[in-house]
């Protein structure tokens, strides 16, 4: 169960969700993708199945159906930071993330607390 405090970010949260499952997306890449049980607009609740690693998780932070309108130095920014965070495995990373797009989901919180490989080390 994850309860969010903002609307945006549930109805984000959500709206993610209910795509992967509409595309019946259990995994992206090797990644696990936690399975929509049910969720409750009123109370801002989302019940979803538990995951363990490697899995991809916590999509509030996303932008649907468009890239975020970041400048090319902040893209390049986080691009670099993405690199050092998942050293080797930031090609995985990226490769998952293209695949998001194909559902109208642009990811751009991607931090090893959200997206966890069977190999990290914490």
């Amino acid at each position: 169960m994850k309860s969010l405090g903002r609307q945006k970010n549930y109805d984000v949260e959500c709206e993610c969700y209910q795509r992967l499952q509409r595309g019946g997306v259990r995994t992206l890449g090797e990644l696990a993708v936690p399975q929509l049980r049910g969720f409750d607009d009123r109370l801002m609740v989302i019940e979803m199945g538990i995951v363990s690693p490697p899995f991809i998780l916590d999509f509030a932070k996303c932008w649907l159906d468009g890239p975020a309108d970041y400048t090319p130095e902040v893209l390049a920014e986080w691009d670099a930071d993405g690199a050092d965070r998942f050293g080797k495995r930031w090609p995985d990373v990226k490769s998952v993330l293209a695949e998001l797009r194909r559902f109208g989901i642009y990811y751009y919180d991607a931090k090893p607390g959200n997206i966890r490989f069977t190999d990290d080390v914490l």
